[in-house]
């Protein structure tokens, strides 16, 4: 039974379907070979339907695949839209009714004022799914209400804190040219923690700025944790500089964490690659893989001994189905030793944060900022 999640039958189709056959052939091998106990340390787990799996799709591990960097415009884009002022429309033809003066929505109409309620409710449940059907249902009642700009943002945040930082990003977009500033910082807050999500953690610095009042202490704490995913270094040239939204028994001690930790060890993936090609099975020992070191090693002995044993008895074409075979299995170790190390390295990065921070306080405390800011509720920090 498959461990991952597309099953290995469906992970060849795919493979084969999006890289070609020799490519799939490859990332079949790959595969079989990372399929054994070991793979739950290594593979990220998502939730599909109603289950949490190991998710390992073939793009992930296909060395030629382009990274998808520029999915959301640059952050640099979005400082100048927030800075600039409010001319467009505020959605699709539509004007601001704040800006307008346009009273023809009552703002205290209690139907409004309940769906609204409600779906607070929803949102701080973490029903997030529902609480954005609820905020969208408002949007369409109530069009013409002062507040609509204000839920678009509760609706990026409900699918930001969902798991959804794409469409967080898109949710927003129209509040970037409203005419309240403090709408458009908010819309630019959370396309920033989109790109943080989507772990596009340069995108993410590029879009903040450090900034003061009401999202003051959320963009410094949210611009170090991204800071803390890139380099240590630049990590603690930030807490000197900012404070990081840190109050000082904390900041000199993270400080001083981040000084004296030890530097990271790291394996190169070509260097893993490499070793593999010279002996299958070397690349994936050198990134701390034994198994799938010892796996590689054996069904690529096999299939050579196998297939030579062919030649010698004069039976050429079991030796050619053999030698065909073991061409794909022997590119697929060098694939998959180059990505034993990238997960190697991806591993010691997250070690290093366990460590030094307690990262997932501090996203805590953002989310508590954003509920504070964004939901109007007065949390203790």
């Amino acid at each position: 039974r498959c461990n991952l999640y597309p099953t290995c039958s469906r992970y060849s189709a795919q493979a084969i379907e999006k890289f070609g056959l020799l490519a799939g052939a490859i990332l079949t091998a790959d595969r079989l070979m990372r399929d054994n106990a070991s793979a739950r340390q290594v593979t990220p787990r998502r939730r599909v339907g109603n289950r949490i799996v190991l998710y390992d799709p073939p793009e992930a591990h296909w060395p030629l695949t382009r990274k998808r960097r520029r999915a959301f415009p640059s952050g640099e884009f979005l400082s100048r839209l927030v800075a600039a002022p409010a001319t467009a429309p505020d959605r699709a033809g539509r004007k601001d009714p704040a800006a307008s003066g346009d009273s023809s929505a009552d703002p205290g109409d209690s139907s409004a004022d309940h769906l609204l309620r409600f779906a607070d409710e929803l949102i701080l449940q973490g029903d997030h799914d529902r609480a954005i059907t609820e905020y969208l249902r408002f949007r369409s009642y109530y069009p013409e209400d002062p507040r609509t700009p204000e839920v678009a943002l509760r609706v990026g945040l409900g699918n930001l804190w969902g798991g959804r930082p794409d469409a967080a990003f898109v949710a927003v977009t129209d509040a970037l040219r409203n005419s309240d500033p403090e709408i458009r910082r908010r819309a630019a807050y959370i396309q920033a923690r989109a790109y943080y999500q989507a772990r596009e953690y340069e995108l993410a610095l590029e879009a903040l700025r450090p900034e003061e009042g009401e999202l003051g202490r959320a963009s410094r704490l949210h611009r170090l944790v991204s800071v803390l995913h890139l380099e240590r270094g630049r990590a603690a040239a930030l807490l000197k500089s900012e404070g990081g939204g840190l109050v000082e028994p904390l900041r000199e001690n993270l400080l001083d964490r981040l000084t004296r930790s030890p530097p990271l060890r790291k394996r190169s993936p070509r260097v893993a690659g490499v070793l593999s090609a010279i002996l299958p099975g070397a690349g994936q020992l050198y990134a701390g893989r034994k198994r799938d070191g010892a796996v590689s090693l054996v069904i690529n002995g096999l299939f050579t001994f196998g297939a030579v044993q062919a030649f010698r008895s004069g039976n050429e074409a079991t030796g050619i189905i053999l030698a065909i075979l073991e061409t794909g299995w022997y590119a697929g170790n060098i694939v998959s030793a180059a990505n034993s190390a990238k997960r190697f390295n991806g591993i010691q990065r997250q070690r290093f944060l366990r460590r030094t921070i307690d990262l997932p306080s501090l996203e805590r405390d953002l989310r508590k900022e954003e509920k504070q800011v964004f939901l109007g509720l007065k949390l203790k920090l």
